[in-house]
């Protein structure tokens, strides 16, 4: 499974769905540099530094205890923003994803949705 996004906030229902679940995760983030935020008045320049406390959290938990692999990239270009929205699922052994999912206005939402279809239909993923 490869997800991106530009503002990792994951709800706490989707991080339990991952880490029970036997999925190989390779993450794509915004750096605190290339998050719209960064340069931002008195209080939304802390906001890219919050984003980056929840990759803290995330790669803890997935880290913690599991042989799974669980990597986290951070996307970072000299005067651009990230925004990337999208999830790409595999089926086990396979190099070109079955299930592409691009874009989306309110992501935590949007990767609830997917994480209960993927649950219930039961997609072999890695």
């Amino acid at each position: 499974m490869e997800l991106s996004t530009g503002y990792l906030n994951l709800p706490d229902s989707i991080q339990k769905i991952l880490k029970q679940n036997n999925y190989d995760v390779n993450m794509v983030t915004s750096s605190p540099k290339a998050n719209s935020f960064y340069k931002g008045g008195l209080v939304k320049k802390y906001i890219p530094w919050i984003y980056r406390y929840y990759e803290y959290l995330l790669l803890k938990l997935f880290k913690k205890g599991s042989s799974k692999n669980f990597d986290l990239y951070e996307y970072e270009k000299k005067g651009w923003t990230y925004h990337a929205k999208g999830i790409w699922l595999y089926e086990k052994n396979k190099i070109l994803p079955n299930t592409t999912v691009i874009g989306s206005s309110n992501y935590s939402k949007f990767v609830l949705f997917i994480a209960i279809f993927i649950k219930y239909l039961r997609f072999k993923i890695i």
